[in-house]
């Protein structure tokens, strides 16, 4: 985890990568669970390394309760754009202009409509289809794109790869994702300002993740 300075006063630890899953047994043991498999009804596990694909089609529920497994929180709005802009305030991880390709966004393609066809509904169905993230230039593995980092902290892939949800909620009960995924990442607010608040928490589809925080010890 990376120690980031949320204001003047307050300081948290963020993930330094999005957070795979692995599925938790009643008798203690665990298996990676697949990223482009939903975890409805089993209980999982966040950990964080690179080169691993990070877990898609989660909830903010669900990645809550996977932070909480692992001794963590899903991270909280202020600390999320602290981490993702750094000290000097970016407005992408990286700095204040956006360099195509430095993350995994801007894929030209949406993944429904190439499944699925132009008459695709993005219906929750389609929308949780597994094979969408299995498609070429879609989600990648934590770390692969070395450029999309912050450098102050090491946090990579806040920008782009997938949406993360955060813990906040709005006033009428909506959770909060931020900072778009693979195919769009400008279209909400550019970078580390991308938020989107259309969704319940217990929403899920391929473009969603998560990453956990802590209290500093």
């Amino acid at each position: 985890m990376s120690l980031v300075k949320v204001n003047t006063s307050v300081a948290s630890c963020v993930d330094q990568y999005e957070a795979h899953c692995y599925q938790v047994f009643d008798n203690g043991t665990e298996v990676l669970w697949p990223f482009n498999h939903p975890v409805d009804g089993i209980t999982v596990r966040a950990e964080v390394s690179p080169s691993v694909i990070p877990q898609a089609y989660i909830s903010a529920d669900q990645g809550a309760a996977a932070c909480k497994l692992a001794g963590k929180r899903l991270c909280r709005l202020g600390e999320w754009l602290a981490g993702c802009r750094g000290p000097q305030g970016y407005t992408f991880p990286y700095g204040n202009t956006y360099v195509p390709g430095y993350c995994n966004t801007g894929r030209p393609l949406n993944p429904v409509i190439e499944l699925f066809g132009k008459n695709a509904t993005f219906d929750n169905v389609e929308m949780n289809d597994p094979r969408l993230d299995l498609l070429p230039n879609t989600l990648s593995s934590s770390g692969n794109f070395s450029k999309c980092v912050q450098p102050d902290y090491g946090i990579y892939d806040i920008s782009g790869n997938l949406d993360e949800w955060v813990a906040d909620v709005t006033s009428i009960g909506h959770g909060v994702f931020k900072g778009g995924y693979f195919v769009d990442a400008i279209i909400n607010g550019p970078g580390c300002l991308y938020t989107t608040t259309a969704h319940s928490p217990a929403y899920h589809d391929y473009s969603l993740g998560f990453r956990c925080c802590a209290d500093p010890r």
